[in-house]
């Protein structure tokens, strides 16, 4: 499961323990699949020994919000609006409906393909790049995110997110 990957990469684990694993891998019809983000910005986080978040993730109006592993968190970074899906509800439509599963494997495509990019770019990719590559793609994140999570997602201190924002483009 490529979001499992992407989790692992960002705890710096290449090889987790079958008991990680398995507790990862629990769903129930309940459990919620995704959110449509109707209006607002959002991030998700991990949070480190208690001490420390990291932010893996931002999502902005019209996405679909699928966090990368249950032990993250998700966070509105302002007054958005979000329609929760559970593992049930989405199983009982992709069912009942062909045009929806066609979506769906659309949309499932999409998101691994983002996943298998961000973990690259951790991976392969300078802080500077990151930054670059994400106001390219989401310029919204230079208004809507603080200057904490930025740092965070990039992995970096306020002084060096301070001296890339004063870089010209």
């Amino acid at each position: 499961m490529i979001n499992a990957d992407l989790f692992y990469v960002l705890l710096g684990i290449s090889n987790p323990t079958s008991p990680f694993k398995a507790a990862y891998n629990r769903t129930t019809p309940q459990t919620i699949a995704s959110r449509y983000l109707g209006k607002g910005y959002a991030a998700e986080f991990y949070e480190w020994g208690g001490k420390s978040q990291r932010i893996s993730w931002f999502w902005g109006p019209g996405e679909f919000i699928i966090p990368t592993s249950p032990y993250s968190t998700v966070k509105m970074l302002d007054e958005g609006t979000c329609v929760h899906m559970t593992y049930g509800n989405m199983i009982s439509i992709l069912k009942k409906h062909d045009d929806a599963r066609a979506q769906y494997k659309h949309f499932r495509e999409q998101h691994n393909i983002a996943i298998a990019e961000r973990i690259k770019e951790i991976k392969t990719k300078t802080p500077l790049e990151v930054y670059v590559n994400l106001i390219s793609k989401k310029p919204w994140v230079l208004e809507q995110v603080s200057q904490e999570d930025l740092a965070s997602y990039l992995n970096v201190d306020l002084k060096t997110l301070k001296e890339f924002s004063n870089m010209k483009a």
